[in-house]
Formats: C-alpha cells, structure tokens, sequence
C-alpha cells in the first residue's frame, strides 16, 4: 500500500479594503464586488471609516498592518499621524496598492480648509503611490468615453472597449514616469484623460489606479473586469479559479448551434432568415458615432448633437455598417465564417433576403 500525503492549498493573499468617502457608495458596491470577482483568490476584510461630519479617523488600522495587498477608496481624511503612518509603513515596505476614485486625494484636507490639529495629510500620496497628479475635474453632466490606446496588454484581458461611464473626467494629466496608461477617457471640448493607469513606485512595490468607481460603473463588466485585473497585477496573483459564464442548459430535445459571435458579427440590429434557411444580419458598426460626422456633445441619455447634418445618398461619406451572411461549422463548406454580401452601408436597418440579385450560395 502506498499513501500520499496530503498537499495543503497555499494561504489566500489578505486583501484589505480601506473605505471613507460619502459619495460614491463604495461602502456597498466594493464589498460586492469583492465577493464577486476576488473572494475566491483574496481573503478579503473590509475597513470602513465613519462619514460622518467631522469624523477624521479609523476605528483602527491593524488590519493594514497584516495586508498583502491594500485597496483605497477614502476621500479627503487627514488621519492622526500614527494611523498615517500605519500606511506610509506599508508602503515604504513596497506593497501592492490599489487606489480607486478619489484615492487620489485620500489623505489631502478640502481645500481652503485648515488642518485640524492632531491630524496629518499626505498630499504628495497622489504622485509617490498611484502615479498621478490630480488636478480637480470636468464638472458633472457630460457622458464620458473610454478608449484603449492599446487593448491587447494582458491587464486588459476581458475588458471590452470602447465603453462610457457618468463619472466627471478628472485631470491628471501628466503622470508621474513610471507609469502606464491603460484606459483613456474623453468629453466633448475637452482634452483626453487618463482614467486607469499602472505605476511602477520607487520603492518597488506595484500600484494600479483607475478615476473610475461610481455606482453605475460597477454593473459595467468592462469596469468590473479592469478593477479584478488590477488588483490581480498589483499584488502578482493569477487568476487561480477563473470565472465561467453559465452554460446555457436545454432540454434534451433541442440542439443549439452557435453560428454567429464576435468579431465574425458585431453590434447586430436585426435578423431574419430566408427561404433556404439562410440568416441574414445587420450590422450597425458604426453606431453610435457615423462616419463623417463628429460628436459635439453627448447628454446622459444619450442624445448626440454632431458637428452637421448627414448628407443624403448618394451624397454621403461611406459608412462602416454591412451586411454578413453568417455560417457555422455545419455548413457544407465544413467552416465557421460569414461572407460579405454588401459594405459601407449606412443606417441600414433592414436586408430583403428574397432579391433575386443576392447570392445563393
């Protein structure tokens, strides 16, 4: 007989999440989120600091002292100097940071206001831990659009961009060096952002840092995804139980086929199928910026004003909009793929899949 013994599972990385800020809920949306995408990696423990007026400090910060890895969403709170000091210990000790929203200006007093005596500030925090170099915001109202300047770094994996978010575009133009952007963010008139960047500090340890983090951003799978990943990058760790989408279960009857995904087939606006069998789909790639038009500005509900009108046909620029004729790998020519039947459309809405004009094969 011949036993084995057996191999203890490695200790999960402590994550703590350091919360005070009363006005993006992420006393409630971080906690969630946590328990969504990182419990299964990180041992997550939550410290959260009073909002009430006045109210300065931690109850206490011994769970930071413990930490792997430390995450920041705390707004304008000068601590007394030996919880401030708790942090800056961590730090000097070359540990993981992850800073969201106002990370930025944690440990910095409202401005115009005086220092409370027995409290102390860190304003340099912003540019020494997270790289940056807050510079106030844009104001409220205005749709914010996030682009990657280069979607294929690792970080980025699962994020799909473009993507908008409601939270007002912070300056923080220009970065510390050492840093590397990863998300940019634009609002008609204005000047590009950055809006989620790595920092690489001189202590050596790691920090990543997005200006995103309103409510709404976390129902948005592009956001949840860049935060996971980030605080997977900060503190070096792999996804080890990465999440599946649910599978789709059928009765034992019925047989699907997936005949059509990205990129084969992107922003579909309608389908129909024609007498052979054949689906037909329209594609509105364009959407929501048409070619030859640029935006002037977007409201929250997404009414656009364009810097003119659209010409009509055939006096108009190309679109990018087409006509695909998907396939899976059923078909007889044995390859998923889709042919082109028609290019540069423009607001097309709908094919008529019965012309005898079109291909039928």
């Amino acid at each position: 007989m011949t036993s084995f013994a057996a191999q203890p599972e490695p200790a999960l990385k402590k994550l703590v999440m350091l919360v005070a800020e009363d006005e993006y809920e992420t006393a409630t949306t971080l906690p969630a989120f946590a328990a969504d995408y990182l419990a299964r990696d990180f041992r997550v423990v939550t410290v959260r600091g009073s909002v009430a007026a006045g109210t300065t400090t931690f109850a206490s910060l011994a769970e930071v002292e413990e930490a792997d890895v430390l995450l920041i969403s705390v707004r304008r709170r000068p601590l007394p100097k030996g919880q401030l000091d708790v942090i800056r210990r961590y730090v000097a000790a070359g540990k993981p940071m992850v800073g969201i929203r106002t990370a930025s200006h944690a440990f910095s007093p409202v401005p115009n206001q005086p220092l409370l005596a027995g409290l102390a500030q860190w304003p340099e925090f912003d540019s020494q831990v997270l790289g940056g170099s807050y510079g106030g915001h844009h104001g409220k109202g205005q749709v914010l659009r996030i682009t990657a300047p280069a979607p294929a770094l690792p970080l980025l994996s699962g994020v799909s961009t473009p993507f908008d978010s409601s939270a007002w575009l912070y300056r923080n133009t220009p970065l510390q060096s050492g840093t590397e952007v990863l998300l940019i963010g634009e609002i008609p008139g204005q000047g590009p952002e950055p809006v989620a960047w790595t920092f690489k500090r001189a202590d050596g340890g790691r920090s990543f840092y997005t200006s995103l983090g309103l409510p709404a951003d976390f129902k948005n799978p592009a956001f949840t995804r860049l935060l996971a990943n980030g605080v997977r990058w900060a503190a070096a760790q792999k996804e080890t139980h990465p999440t599946t989408e649910p599978s789709l279960v059928t009765p034992i009857d019925l047989a699907v086929d997936l005949v059509a995904r990205e990129p084969v087939v992107a922003q579909p606006v309608f389908l129909n199928f024609d007498e052979r069998g054949r689906m037909w789909v329209v594609q509105y790639r364009q959407y929501p910026e048409p070619a030859g038009l640029k935006v002037m500005a977007r409201d929250s509900v997404w009414r656009i004003r364009y810097d003119q009108k659209k010409p009509a046909p055939p006096l108009r620029h190309p679109g990018k909009s087409g006509l695909p004729w998907p396939r899976s790998h059923h078909h007889p020519r044995g390859r998923e793929g889709r042919r082109v039947v028609c290019q540069g459309l423009d607001v097309c809405r709908r094919p008529q899949p019965h012309h005898r004009r079109l291909p039928r094969s």
